[in-house]
């Protein structure tokens, strides 16, 4: 398995980690101290109905949420102690069964972003009125998460073949601020992969 999403509480990591599959998977959530790097608790494992464009994951008021490519949406607790069960938050903002690839909420606009195709960007009041929709640029290859903040939307964007992840920072208009490459080469992967042109 490997971590596929992150998201985090403040204080505490969470990544979705799912295993590589031609088809549907479930997905684990692991709950990580980001000061020692430990896994302090594991989530029970999600129905087999995600793959690796749906293995999003996100925090909003205490739930962790992940997503399935039917449109359905899980959550447990912050904790990861309670069982998955059907996530029904997004439902009064118009995104009840909507397949949703990443999601995420801004307490500082009061909006909701959601990703709804690979490059599709809405941005939503609380009262389900879309305020923006944008798309995520081209030029730096595939978009693979999104993530939200306060104030920003990331987009990371991956390839095979491309060791070097680029980042794309927007603002809730849309607007591309900055973009930013990760920096490293082939030696990160410690020698333990063979075929590199599959590797991002």
């Amino acid at each position: 398995p490997y971590i596929h999403g992150l998201c985090s509480d403040g204080t505490y990591i969470y990544g979705a980690c799912t295993a590589y599959s031609d088809g549907l998977r479930s997905v684990k959530v692991k709950k990580i101290d980001p000061k020692t790097g430990e896994t302090v608790a594991v989530s029970a494992e999600t129905a087999v109905l995600t793959n690796e464009d749906f293995a999003g994951i996100c925090y909003i008021d205490g739930k962790i949420i992940t997503f399935m490519q039917n449109g359905k949406k899980y959550c447990t607790n912050a904790e990861l102690s309670e069982d998955w069960s059907e996530y029904d938050g997004f439902d009064k903002v118009g995104y009840k069964d909507l397949p949703v690839r990443d999601a995420g909420y801004s307490v500082k606009t009061g909006k909701f972003v959601f990703r709804t195709g690979e490059r599709d960007i809405r941005v939503v009041s609380k009262t389900g009125e879309t305020v923006k929709a944008f798309s995520l640029a081209y030029e730096d290859g595939t978009p693979k998460r999104v993530s939200v903040t306060n104030d920003y939307i990331f987009a990371l964007y991956s390839g095979n073949g491309r060791w070097q992840p680029a980042i794309c920072e927007y603002d809730f208009n849309g607007r591309l601020i900055r973009r930013f490459t990760l920096s490293y080469d082939s030696s990160v992967f410690g020698g333990a992969v063979q075929n590199f042109n599959n590797t991002n």
